[in-house]
């Protein structure tokens, strides 16, 4: 069982691309090395219309401004490198 500290929920206004990366780097920058981090977005996605890349839509995200408003899957993936 999980205590309410150990998770982040982030439903409508509050999930916003700023505070999903806040909320991404404060929980694995605290995980140790034998800890195990969930990661569950239940959002929606799209595609880069120019290249590769696929979206997380956060509440703030804009259709015309993916990059800026959205989280995109190399901001997990960084989140990701920077605690390994």
């Amino acid at each position: 069982s999980l205590s309410d500290d150990h998770i982040t929920l982030l439903t409508n206004e509050k999930a916003t691309r700023g505070n999903i990366i806040k909320a991404l780097n404060e929980k694995f920058y605290r995980a140790f090395e034998d800890d195990m981090v969930i990661l569950f977005f239940a959002s929606h996605g799209q595609p880069d219309p120019v290249g590769n890349e696929v979206y997380f839509l956060s509440h703030d995200a804009e259709s015309d401004n993916l990059g800026g408003t959205a989280v995109s899957q190399i901001d997990i993936e960084k989140v990701f490198q920077r605690t390994i």
